[in-house]
């Protein structure tokens, strides 16, 4: 439905763009040039009729070229060039066959929504591209003007831009936003080149939208994406809103540069800087960092909501440290996500932690996974209900992780997940032995696990088990064993010999052993089996039969550490 609501805001900000584009002036090429050239414009007093009419039939400049108060057509066929300057203007729309650039690697501004005397604010713009805009390491930039509040960005063609940025104390009609529906790629280097801060003020209230089905791309080993502005003491709130991807992969950098650095704000405690992931995709490059500063007054928030996800799996360096609350405290920076979002890493034999937690909480539920086996990619999810109801509900922590490897087979995991007592059910008891239990598709199959921590936000419990080597099914949580039958083991079993030519009935002794489907030798399946309780089971070894002794339960399988062996029957002799 939020999206829903999100589409409709669009279209209808585009048909006012659209109405209030027609009775506004529009300045059209009629020749290829510089920007700065006023013999190749000429005026209209509408976009709609510029693009009906044909170069020359316009009224000729004589001294003046496009500024802020001007829209601008640049036609099929002609190409402008920035003329070693910055500019500006209203709106702009580049018909195919046309294109706008800088012809230099310097930086030039195009400022898009700046205004002047005689309109009516705030504005709303329209920048249209359907042809080209700058090119790769072309130095033509973008930036939102001081009386924009809705900068539509679409059009078919080639957008490279150097970058793009929405400089501090604008927001005249209290906001401004600005929706990228195209796809663009940004080309700077050892510096951002998408932030909605630059030059922070305390009024600024700025949103960048990645709408659905589009990529903007960050092609730089350098370049990353956001503004740290560090110094200043004033900031307001700025959003992020990735409803389509936004691709980073290129950056190298894991210390200086890198490709994504977000910093908890300055200024008063209702500043804030919000990444949303709504539904699109992030791909970081080799580094990531969230954290805080010495002057941090602000909210750092980053959400993975509505099956958005968060592909870090090139990232070598990943920080998530702390963000203030707001209120005078400090809580551990994590992915939100809301049971559909999924956090992706690669995990091999050094560990990885995925720093998630419940997007509505400010409680982190981190999920590692040591992988022995094969080198894999895994994707991680969070939420505070079952797919699946437990044995007890009273007995576990309120948590499911949806744990889910990239490749199937090969990984051998040590799992640790942590939550804090406020997560646990009614009845459940960290004192008692607990387990990591993973739903198979027809029950929860627990895993014993250890456990350490205190419960607390700063030390909070840890659940540690091993041996998972099969994700075909991704439900995991933590429950008291008390809760539901615990894995079986087997400490012996006698005799531990039989004879080859008839059958033998050994006694396995145990724990948890009640409800056994099966028990093996050899994996050849016993002739019959008792289960005695839950210590005890006898069985009926086929004549012949040898091996390691297996008992398989709805919670696991257990084999002793000796096989049964077997041995030609005596013939007597007699002298």
């Amino acid at each position: 439905m939020k999206k829903i609501f999100t589409s409709i805001f669009i279209f209808l900000a585009f048909l006012i763009a659209s109405s209030s584009l027609k009775a506004q002036t529009c300045w059209a090429t009629k020749a290829s040039g510089s920007w700065g050239d006023f013999n190749i414009w000429e005026s209209y007093n509408s976009f709609a009729a510029a693009i009906a009419g044909t170069p020359g039939s316009g009224t000729a400049s004589t001294t003046t070229v496009p500024s802020g108060t001007h829209n601008v057509l640049i036609r099929s066929g002609y190409t402008v060039t920035m003329g070693a300057a910055n500019r500006g203007c209203k709106s702009i729309i580049i018909q195919s066959g046309g294109k706008l650039w800088a012809n230099e690697t310097a930086a030039r501004r195009l400022q898009i929504g700046a205004g002047g005397t005689g309109w009516a604010y705030p504005l709303i713009d329209t920048v249209q591209v359907d042809g080209v805009m700058g090119g790769p390491n072309d130095g033509l930039s973008m930036e939102s003007g001081v009386n924009a509040n809705l900068i539509n960005i679409s059009g078919t063609g080639t957008i490279d831009l150097f970058r793009m940025r929405m400089p501090g104390g604008g927001a005249a009609a209290g906001s401004t936003t600005i929706n990228i529906d195209a796809n663009i790629n940004f080309w700077n280097t050892a510096n951002y080149s998408l932030s909605a801060i630059y030059n922070p003020a305390a009024t600024d209230n700025y949103t960048i939208n990645i709408m659905p089905g589009k990529t903007v791309a960050i092609k730089a080993a350098d370049g990353y994406f956001n503004s740290v502005s560090s110094g200043y003491t004033a900031y307001g709130s700025y959003t992020y809103n990735i409803y389509g991807t936004l691709d980073v992969t290129a950056n190298t950098q894991t210390t200086n540069n890198l490709s994504i650095n977000l910093t908890s704000p300055a200024g008063a405690p209702t500043s804030r800087v919000t990444v949303n992931v709504d539904g699109g995709l992030l791909k970081t490059g080799a580094g990531f960092k969230c954290d805080t500063t010495s002057i941090s007054t602000g909210i750092l928030d980053f959400n993975v909501v509505n099956g958005g996800v968060v592909d870090a799996s090139l990232a070598t360096y990943v920080r998530m440290g702390k963000t203030s609350d707001g209120a005078g405290g400090y809580y551990d920076m994590f992915f939100g996500v809301d049971g559909t979002g999924k956090v992706k890493m690669t995990a091999d034999a050094a560990g990885v932690t995925f720093p998630v937690g419940i997007n509505t909480s400010t409680i982190k539920n981190n999920c590692k996974i040591v992988n022995v086996g094969t080198s894999d990619i895994f994707s991680v999810g969070l939420k505070s209900t079952f797919d699946n109801a437990p044995v007890d509900p009273t007995k576990v922590v309120n948590r499911q992780w949806s744990i889910a490897e990239a490749t199937a087979g090969g990984s051998d995991d040590t799992l640790r997940l942590s939550w804090v007592t406020a997560n646990q059910a009614s009845a459940f008891d960290p004192a008692q032995p607990i387990a990591i239990m993973q739903w198979t598709g027809a029950a929860w199959q627990n895993t014993n696990a250890s456990i350490s921590g205190t419960g607390t936000t700063d030390d909070p419990y840890v659940a540690k088990a091993s041996g998972f080597t099969n994700f075909s099914t991704t439900q995991f949580g933590v429950t008291n064993l008390a809760g539901a039958p615990a894995t079986p083991t087997i400490t012996s079993f006698t005799p531990t010999s039989g004879c080859a030519t008839s059958n033998t009935t050994i006694t396995i002794t145990g724990t948890n052993l009640t409800g056994a489907t099966a028990v093996t030798i050899g994996s050849i399946p016993a002739v019959s089996y008792v289960v005695n309780s839950a210590t005890q089971i006898t069985a009926v070894v086929g004549a012949g039969v040898s091996g390691s002794v297996t008992v398989t339960t709805a919670s696991g399988s257990a084999t002793a550490s000796t096989a049964f062996t077997t041995s030609a029957a005596t013939t007597p002799t007699f002298t």
